[in-house]
C-alpha cells in the first residue's frame, strides 16, 4: 500500500484491520438486510436464492468484496467470517463458506 494511503487508512481506521472490519461490517449489513427480503419471499430453494443474493451484492459492492477476498487470510476477517457463517447456517441452513467457495472457484 502506498505510504500516503497507509497514513489515511491509519488515521481513519487505525490500520488495515480496522479498514477490513469496516468493510466486513458494510458487506454483512447489506447481506442481512437483503436476506430478510429473500426470506420473506419463501424461495423454493434457499441456497440458490442466497447464492443469487451473494452474486448481486458482488455486483453492487465489488470493491468491498474484492478487498475482503484479497485479505481473507487475515485473522481479524477469519473471526468475522466464522461468526457470520455460523449465524447464517443456524438461521437458514445455508453454509456460507461452501457457497462462497463455489462462487470464487
Amino acid at each position: 500500500m502506498p505510504a500516503e494511503l497507509q497514513r489515511e487508512v491509519d488515521t481513519e481506521f487505525g490500520g488495515l484491520d480496522g479498514l477490513l472490519l469496516a468493510a466486513a461490517h458494510r458487506w454483512y449489513t447489506a447481506l442481512h438486510a437483503h436476506l430478510d427480503a429473500v426470506l420473506e419471499q419463501h424461495p423454493a430453494h434457499l441456497p440458490t436464492a442466497v447464492a443469487e443474493l451473494w452474486r448481486a451484492l458482488e455486483r453492487t459492492h465489488p470493491a468491498c468484496r474484492a478487498l475482503l477476498d484479497a485479505h481473507g487470510d487475515r485473522p481479524v476477517l477469519a473471526t468475522v467470517e466464522a461468526r457470520q457463517r455460523r449465524m447464517l447456517l443456524d438461521t437458514t441452513g445455508v453454509d456460507l463458506h461452501a457457497m462462497h467457495r463455489t462462487q470464487v472457484a
